[in-house]
């Protein structure tokens, strides 16, 4: 056996323009792509032909890149750098999760594994048993064809919780680069890859992402962005004290994965070899898979939704600084001559026709024509932005969120005596009722645009002609035209604009909770569903009749459905970490970390890394 040597085929050889860093390369297990780490601390990926596909970098990322790692499936990177790790989509290239993992010890990360585990190794085995060794074990993993998949026991409710209604739903609108969550929502690919249906199979799989630290933290994943939580090496094992993770390896068919740890022993470097067991995995079977993929999509909606809400409320304020600006001028000069306002001024000019010299001066000399049309143009955008970001994002994101809610809470009502999954009908009912709600401030803030760019409208056709008419010489017979249109204004419209959205649109009310008067309302005070207060208590604003307690916007009730969901994420978590079990570490003697590679085999022979 010594002495037999293997023979490995050479793919290609390119000279590199970079300087790599040598200790992170990994190479794509579904296609032709190299991912290297640079000494430009970014990572870059290559065709073997040596094209450059695209690039992986971190603002103000703390100590370089320390390790790099492919989902099994090949379609998602993750980088890590310093404490935080990237996960990049191979089909666009943009950075689709960014998440920091903190230490008390405030240690970086120095390890990373991706692997998939069966959900039911019974069944696979079973199921290659019988393909007579026409498939092997990663054409299970890696093929759309439904033949090779295992055959389950037909189980109407089990089948129907598979059932994506979500592939149905239209299409999420893209999003300006723009607010917290950088460009991840601005292009057609990227939300594609972020609200993807799941693939045949996957339910038969679950990935988990290992990240390891230098003091001996190990955070589990799932799922791209679905944690379970972080474990100490040194709280299970004494031997394990001052343990640092540099490799990992596991089996698709196997929920035990293990880690190879090295620590300072009396000046040299001991090599351990640490099993850990994730029987979360075979105890939750393939709701496991459903559960993640869909906490995952309820993490994405988050940010979605948040960034709809910054990008809205950018919007309105946009709309309303160069009308401001407009009216503080005029406003410094009626106050110092006039003792009155802008408002003042103009109700009165459209209700008797009597326009005050200041104002005269002011339409004609500094608003004119011109300041008219760059008025009218930063209002309607503002506007028509406001309406197509809620009817095509705002509102199409809460029905997806409607529908994933549901589709929890059936699968929790279903399993409502099986604790293993750790869902919590009530907490899904909070959040639904908290939906509701936002449902309902989205179809509010939408009839407030068509209202208020409807007054708008009527006002801006009156001060257009009203600017034409303080600027024609009374007697002159283009100035009767004018005067003739004066009948033709909706004035009850221009009248409500002046002394309403002009000066303070209603629409900063339904996103940044900005009512005059009243206090806060506390959502947690309630302490459970809300919609019926929330909506009797937004007819009664409606009607005129003000609170004492402010109704919170748009903002305060998708922080409030985040600190719901954080609840609801938290239990699945503590329920998940019960079921991960660290082992007995095994000394593998004095070894180099640097060079050191690791295989797990099953009793079959089938080998993987």
């Amino acid at each position: 056996m010594g002495d037999e040597r293997t023979n490995l085929t050479l793919l290609a050889e390119k000279m590199s323009p970079l300087l790599i860093d040598p200790s992170h390369l990994s190479y794509c297990p579904a296609m032709d792509l190299l991912a290297l780490a640079a000494q430009d601390e970014r990572v870059h990926v290559f065709r073997l032909n040596g094209q450059r596909v695209f690039g992986v970098s971190k603002k103000e990322a703390v100590g370089g890149v320390t390790d790099i790692q492919w989902n099994p499936n090949g379609q998602s990177l993750a980088v890590a750098f310093g404490s935080s790790v990237c996960i990049a989509s191979a089909n666009s290239g943009k950075i689709m999760y960014e998440k920091d993992y903190p230490t008390p010890t405030k240690a970086p990360i120095c390890c990373l594994g991706w692997a998939s585990n069966f959900t039911d190794a019974a069944a696979i085995r079973e199921r290659m048993s019988s393909l007579e060794g026409t498939a092997v074990l990663d054409d299970l993993m890696t093929s759309a064809d439904e033949t090779l998949n295992p055959q389950y026991a037909l189980d109407l409710p089990i089948e129907l919780a598979f059932v994506d209604v979500a592939s149905t739903l239209p299409k999420l609108a893209t999003l300006p680069v723009a607010g917290s969550q950088g460009d991840v929502f601005s292009s057609r690919v990227s939300l594609d890859t972020l609200f993807k249906p799941s693939p045949i199979g996957s339910a038969d799989r679950a990935d988990v992402l290992i990240i390891g630290h230098e003091d001996g933290t190990i955070h589990l994943s799932m799922s791209e962005d679905f944690s379970i939580g972080k474990f100490r090496l040194q709280d299970a094992e004494l031997n394990l004290s001052d343990s640092k993770p540099f490799l990992h390896c596991s089996h698709p068919l196997s929920t035990t994965h293990a880690l190879l740890c090295s620590r300072m022993s009396t000046g040299v470097q001991e090599i351990q070899l640490v099993p850990f067991d994730l029987r979360l995995v075979s105890i939750a079977g393939r709701q496991l898979s459903l559960l993640a993929s869909k906490i995952t999509e309820l993490h994405s909606l988050h940010r979605y939704l948040r960034q709809v809400q910054e990008q809205l409320s950018t919007e309105i304020r946009t709309s309303q600084d160069l009308p401001s600006r407009f009216m503080r001028n005029i406003n410094e000069t009626l106050l110092e001559k006039s003792d009155c306002t802008w408002v003042n001024a103009a109700y009165h000019l459209a209700a008797t026709g009597h326009c005050y010299p200041e104002v005269k001066e002011w339409l004609v000399d500094e608003l004119g024509e011109r300041g008219h049309k760059r008025w009218d143009k930063a209002v309607n955008v503002g506007y028509e932005n406001v309406r197509r970001l809620t009817h095509e994002s705002l509102l199409p994101a809460l029905d997806r969120l409607r529908v994933l809610i549901s589709r929890l809470r059936g699968l929790s009502r279903f399993h409502s005596s099986d604790f293993s999954l750790g869902l919590s009908t009530l907490e899904l009912d909070n959040m639904l009722d908290s939906v509701n709600c936002l449902q309902l401030l989205a179809h509010q803030l939408l009839k407030c645009a068509i209202s208020e760019l409807q007054q708008f409208a009527a006002f801006s056709t009156w001060l257009r002609h009203e600017i034409e008419k303080q600027a024609a010489d009374p007697m002159s017979a283009s100035a009767q035209e004018i005067a003739e249109k004066d009948m033709s204004f909706d004035h009850s419209g221009i009248l409500d604009y002046i002394q309403g959205a002009m000066q303070h649109t209603q629409m900063l009310a339904y996103t940044l909770n900005e009512v005059d008067g009243g206090r806060p309302w506390d959502l947690e005070d309630e302490g459970g569903p809300i919609f019926e207060l929330y909506k009797g208590q937004m007819n009664n604003e409606s009607s005129g009749f003000r609170s004492q307690r402010q109704l919170p916007g748009l903002a305060g009730m998708i922080q409030h459905f985040e600190k719901q969901s954080g609840v609801f994420f938290e239990h699945i978590s503590e329920t998940q970490r019960r079921s991960v079990q660290i082992g007995v570490p095994i000394s593998l003697g004095v070894g180099n970390p640097t060079c050191a590679d690791m295989r797990m085999v099953d009793a079959v022979g089938n080998t993987h890394s």
